[in-house]
């Protein structure tokens, strides 16, 4: 019996759909954070409500600079109300009386030896949540760390605030931060653009400070602002990143290289970048000096 042409065409439509979704699904990207993720980003559709447009996943929430909460800055309360051990969410409101969103760890058990706070700022892509997807706000919580991850304004929920541009700028917003938080003594993580930020407290507030990770700077970073300074500093890049042809050592400076690389690697390779921003932060930890986490409060 001679079978219709239709039917020929009806398989051939079947079976090329069935290879363009094996393919489509064999290329959606592996979340870097296994514990709680799903519950995360649940979380943050909660808030979103119906967004038009397809459905985010894995880091691509992240990478979506859309996908932050709409915020109206008027409110005081929690945006993502998180329910996690340790995990705190709040506002800080600078000299100017504008108010920027924050996340804070506080260690869940007092651990030995004095640790200094960490101070987190976020790349042009990504939120103060980002810390949270990647896992590095509870890996300092974990090891005994108070940390607080901050929002910078004219991005993602502070999008509605005034973008800082001048390095006079920069200072206050730091400076405002860190006598809100009684962080005075910190280290600061600083990716991409918000490398930027943390020059003129290197410059003339080297007081404020205990340290800096520089990550992934942008391209036209001065690296010759950084190779005389006396606060210790820990640089970060990826080898394919197009400025890096070589590497930059001073006594304060310890640089890392990360291997098969770009400038999103403390995203896209967080479970590795995580674990060279504890080794280094461990390191800075005076051992013998009372409980860690008595002496400044987020």
């Amino acid at each position: 019996m001679a079978v219709p042409k239709d039917s020929y065409l009806l398989l051939t439509i079947v079976f090329v759909g069935l290879g363009f979704y094996y393919l489509c699904s064999r290329s959606v990207p592996a979340p870097p954070m296994d514990m709680g993720i799903v519950d995360m980003h649940r979380q943050h559709a909660d808030i979103l409500g119906d967004v038009p447009g397809p459905s985010l996943d894995g880091m691509e929430m992240l990478r979506n600079p859309k996908s932050g909460p709409i915020v109206d800055h008027n409110i005081k309360g929690p945006i993502y109300n998180f329910d996690i051990p340790g995990l705190t969410e709040g506002w800080i409101t600078l000299s100017d009386k504008k108010r920027i969103y924050k996340i804070s760890v506080t260690p869940l058990k007092e651990v030995e030896g004095t640790r200094p706070p960490i101070l987190l700022l976020h790349a042009s892509q990504y939120n103060p949540y980002a810390w949270v997807e990647t896992g590095l706000l509870f890996k300092l919580r974990d090891n005994g760390f108070k940390a607080v991850a901050v929002d910078i304004p004219g991005y993602h929920i502070a999008r509605n605030l005034p973008k800082l541009t001048t390095e006079s700028e920069y200072l206050t917003f730091l400076s405002d931060i860190i006598e809100f938080e009684h962080i005075q003594n910190c280290v600061i993580i600083a990716p991409e653009m918000a490398t930027d930020f943390v020059m003129p407290l290197l410059k003339s507030r080297e007081d404020l400070i205990q340290s800096v990770v520089i990550v992934s700077p942008l391209h036209e970073f001065n690296f010759s602002a950084i190779m005389n300074t006396r606060v210790k500093t820990l640089l970060m890049t990826g080898e394919f990143e197009s400025f890096e042809l070589k590497r930059y050592t001073s006594p304060n400076i310890e640089h890392i290289i990360i291997p098969l690389s770009a400038n999103f690697f403390f995203v896209e390779n967080s479970v590795e970048f995580n674990k060279l921003i504890m080794q280094f932060l461990n390191g800075l930890v005076i051992h013998g000096h009372g409980i860690a986490g008595k002496e400044n409060d987020l």
